[in-house]
């Protein structure tokens, strides 16, 4: 059996998996680490027992030996005070079983609470220990215990995506156009650190709350905010928000992102927060052909469509899962209400060979 297939016509499976881990780590970016500990843990879990003796498992093996101290030192960084995914979870466990890590208490919260911190021993790592970390972790991903809770997980995220499509899907037959405004919420790279998720949802649901009374967010249908958590980032935000189309001007659509941007940094975190404007990268989007942002026509299916696959599925994703230990309430997803009157939408009629002006 053979460890890695690849298609790639002249380069082995294992040149081209390494070549994947070296393109992640070359920024040695935390983030860019941590999605390389992800990818290096979801091919533990794919491990058999025959791989023990196949030539291109050991040569990964020794490779990811190699990279093992900086992904240790990246998962010592996670604030303990969130839950991360089921692989994260087992590897943090493992290691404090191996005496990889060691604990120490810090103060880690605005507010002023203690925490437990682990320390990655680096002088605990040789090659056999490793080697053993590994098999011991595998095991824990065989186990119908964890193959349960992924399923069910996976389960439930396609269930909340599916619910989230037809939200989508309502807005535009309650609707002729919308225009779609992507843009990412968060904090100063000094701020992100002293920003716990308490403080982050009170600043979104204020943003939320202000739209009532702020003629920036005149004839809003609709939006959508999922919660993240980023190593770099801190808690952040991404939004989509849907416009009347009809009523506003869908060719000023970055410009209404930039100001819905500015309204976050200068007004709701006075001066802490910073955004990112997807609506100014749309070009990018169209020469890609991924675009699902701006003004889109209810009939224009490609544009609905990459609304629904790309930019709302990127909200969906399963890697780097995060969320607030405890059993308080908390929202890492939020979305508008529609009105339950129907969905016929009244004026002229709609006719499928209507001319779609596309704002780009």
């Amino acid at each position: 059996m053979t460890f890695f297939q690849s298609s790639n016509m002249g380069i082995s499976a294992t040149d081209t998996q390494n070549l994947f881990f070296s393109q992640q780590l070359a920024s040695h970016s935390p983030t860019a680490m941590l999605s390389a500990l992800e990818q290096f843990l979801l091919q533990v879990s794919l491990h058999q027992e025959s791989d023990q003796c196949d030539g291109e498992y050991q040569k990964w093996l020794h490779l990811q030996f190699q990279h093992m101290p900086q992904y240790l030192q990246t998962l010592m960084t996670l604030p303990s005070e969130y839950e991360y995914s089921a692989y994260l979870n087992i590897l943090a466990d493992c290691c404090r079983m191996l005496e990889l890590t060691r604990m120490r208490c810090i103060l880690g919260t605005p507010s002023g609470q203690m925490l437990r911190k682990y320390e990655f021993v680096e002088t605990r790592l040789t090659l056999e220990t490793f080697k053993e970390l590994v098999w011991v972790i595998r095991g824990r991903y065989q186990t119908q215990t964890f193959r349960s809770a992924q399923a069910a997980r996976r389960r439930e995220i396609n269930v909340r995506y599916q619910e989230y499509r037809q939200y989508v899907n309502t807005l535009f037959e309650q609707n002729d156009r919308l225009i779609v405004i992507r843009v990412d919420l968060g904090y100063s790279a000094e701020q992100a650190g002293k920003i716990d998720f308490e403080m982050a949802s009170d600043d979104i649901d204020r943003l939320l709350a202000n739209r009532r009374w702020n003629k920036l967010f005149d004839h809003q249908k609709g939006y959508i905010i999922k919660t993240e958590f980023g190593i770099e980032k801190g808690i952040h935000f991404h939004a989509l928000f849907f416009f009347n189309g009809s009523e506003r001007n869908g060719s000023s659509h970055v410009h209404l992102a930039q100001k819905i941007g500015d309204y976050w940094k200068e007004i709701i975190t006075h001066g802490r927060g910073i955004y990112w404007n997807s609506n100014a990268q749309i070009n990018d989007f169209v020469r890609l052909g991924n675009c699902g942002i701006g003004l889109i026509h209810w009939r224009d299916e490609k544009l609905r469509q990459n609304l629904l696959d790309h930019v709302l599925g990127y909200f969906f994703k399963e890697d780097q899962f995060f969320k607030p230990k405890g059993t308080g309430k908390y929202k890492l997803f939020r979305k508008g209400q529609y009105s339950s009157r129907g969905t016929k939408k009244l004026g002229r009629p709609r006719h499928r060979n209507d001319t779609v002006d596309r704002m780009f």
